[in-house]
């Protein structure tokens, strides 16, 4: 599987606040995180540990394998801390 040991890490946060960090929307039934990176939407299922790219007018697409990397490092990592307003 694509990314088990990043999958296993977000098994093991809390849901609620990991969404709360990452500034995206927690959803319990079927249990996913509802998230936007460069304009598009990404639901990232943990039932299925599938990513899907999700556009207004088109059918759901699995994400690429650097956007499911980007995405489950993010949801990780992400820290609740205002923008820096710094180039980094």
């Amino acid at each position: 599987m694509v990314h088990k040991g990043l999958w296993e890490q977000l098994d093991n946060l809390d849901r609620e606040k990991t969404a709360k960090r990452a500034k995206c929307r927690y959803l319990c039934d079927p249990e996913r995180y509802v998230i936007t990176m460069l304009k598009t939407e990404y639901v990232v299922s943990l039932s299925d540990r599938q990513i899907l790219s999700i556009q207004q007018d088109l059918p759901p697409r699995p994400a690429g394998f650097l956007q499911q990397l980007c995405l489950l490092a993010y949801l990780i990592n992400a820290q609740d801390v205002p923008p820096a307003n710094k180039l980094v």
